[in-house]
């Protein structure tokens, strides 16, 4: 079965199914469907060791083993990523996903689950990969039933077909897979936006909006910028009571500076300013001095390169020229924080010369990704064949790119022709099963997709009825 068949089998019978079940029903159950096949992707896939899942992995330890935010121990980990501070190691990542998968950790390591300082092995740790799957893949498959309940208010029919593409189709099924930061502060950004956007959001609804983007802060600085966009819109649909969001960020804001002047004495010193990426540091760098300032050439490279954004996944350009057709549905609002959010996240690897920061794409343009779905859904309305097109381009891509290497510098011309050629080699990074099972696992992995596949498919006959939520704005 192609991409292209399995796409439209997935939302094919939409259209048709029983009359008798009930609103929620009809929405919960696609949701649901949607949820486990995403899970069932990315969750079992293993990925060898990397410096970034290195640093933030050994913090993790660190906090449960040793009750500490050193990272001395773990040197072994580490290369580059990690800030020393008078002759002490500590992570340079934002501090929210290690502290949230302590508890996994922990439990890993109640259940007879060895240090990393005891027994890591760089090809394929279960310990790293049982905390990516509970901080990466499961947020993963939580973001993309809220990316499916937003595209179905604005379009019905295409909503599961464009959160489909979407997530399959983009860097949010490859970061889903690795233990970094950016599908969790995703989902607590656009969950942000989702309250934000309602009319009618109580003092309450808002106050949570504000912690969830000061939670998005917390795991992933850059991401400041999308909670800055919907800070200002929340001013701009709720006047004085966004004053709710300002006090739920609050708490956040306080905890970091906490951690940062436990680490630099200084609430206002960030980690990445301390980084050893370039070499150890003397002294904390300004703020901004990893970033040169826009750049057309990077702006390109970050669009048209093998890589690029257009090359590897052109359905995001198909989701940006749907923002035509959701600004003149009325939804102008919404559109305007679609485009800014794309824009803002846009400059990030425009502005870094290391633009990709090793990633299968600009990776730091991820969080932008979520935002994407409604204008994607009106593009399938009314582009079918081509969007299809892309769409089928897109998921091939970034389904081998996930399942091969997706990890690679900068420099590095990798694309789907060099995805392909790992692919027709046999050289696919492992899952839970095929490090238990050998090739057996493999059938039992693709088994498993197959069979959500088609309980999506199932469930997808289901007529959705009640998808507008209120009047279009």
């Amino acid at each position: 079965m192609t991409p292209g068949d399995m796409i439209q089998s997935v939302t094919k019978r939409n259209e048709f199914g029983p009359a008798t079940e009930s609103p929620r029903s009809r929405a919960f159950k696609p949701g649901l469907a949607l949820f486990i096949l995403v899970l069932v992707i990315a969750g079992p896939v293993v990925h060898h060791w990397g410096e970034q899942q290195g640093s933030r992995y050994a913090l993790t330890a660190a906090l449960w083993d040793q009750r500490t935010v050193s990272i001395d121990d773990y040197d072994f980990l580490l290369v580059r990523d990690r800030a020393v501070v008078d002759g002490v190691t500590y992570s340079d990542k934002a501090p929210g996903q290690p502290f949230l998968a302590v508890p996994f950790y922990g439990f890993y390591r109640l259940a007879g689950g060895e240090s990393p300082i005891d027994s890591y092995d760089p090809d394929a740790d279960f310990g790293q990969w049982w905390v990516t799957f509970w901080t990466a893949a499961v947020p993963g498959a939580i973001l993309a039933v809220l990316m499916f309940r937003w595209a179905r208010e604005i379009e019905e029919k295409m909503a599961l077909r464009a959160t489909v593409t979407t997530f399959l189709g983009s860097m949010l099924l490859v970061y889903s897979t690795l233990l970094f930061g950016h599908v969790l502060a995703s989902l607590f950004a656009f969950g942000m936006f989702l309250v934000v956007r309602k009319s009618n959001a109580s003092w309450w609804r808002l106050l949570g909006a504000g912690a969830l983007g000061g939670a998005a802060v917390l795991v992933e600085y850059p991401i400041a910028v999308i909670v800055g966009i919907v800070t200002i819109t929340a001013f701009f649909s709720h006047r004085l009571k966004a004053l709710a969001v300002i006090a739920g960020g609050t708490p956040a804001a306080i905890l970091l500076g906490l951690y940062h002047t436990v680490l630099f004495g200084d609430p206002f010193t960030f980690t990445y300013q301390w980084s050893a990426f370039s070499g150890v540091q003397g002294e904390a760098k300004a703020a901004l001095d990893s970033f040169a300032g826009p750049s057309l050439e990077r702006f390109i490279h970050v669009l048209v390169s093998p890589r690029g954004l257009l090359i590897a996944t052109p359905i995001i350009l198909i989701a940006v020229i749907g923002l035509i057709p959701l600004w003149r549905s009325g939804r102008r609002v919404d559109a305007a924080v679609v485009a800014a959010v794309t824009v803002g996240m846009l400059a990030i690897p425009s502005s870094w010369s290391n633009s990709y920061a090793g990633g299968a794409g600009p990776r730091y343009f991820v969080p932008a990704l979520p935002f994407l779905v409604a204008p994607l859904a009106l593009a399938w309305r009314r582009w079918r064949l081509l969007t299809l097109g892309a769409a089928v381009v897109s998921v091939l891509t970034m389904v081998l790119a996930t399942l091969t290497e997706p990890q690679m510098a900068t420099q590095f011309e990798a694309g789907l022709r060099y995805w392909l050629q790992l692919a027709a080699q046999g050289d696919f990074e492992p899952t839970v099963y095929s490090m238990g099972l050998g090739s057996w696992g493999w059938v039992l992995y693709l088994a498993s997709i197959a069979a959500a596949f088609y309980s999506l498919s199932r469930v997808a006959g289901l007529k959705m009825e009640g998808g507008a939520e209120e009047p279009g704005r």
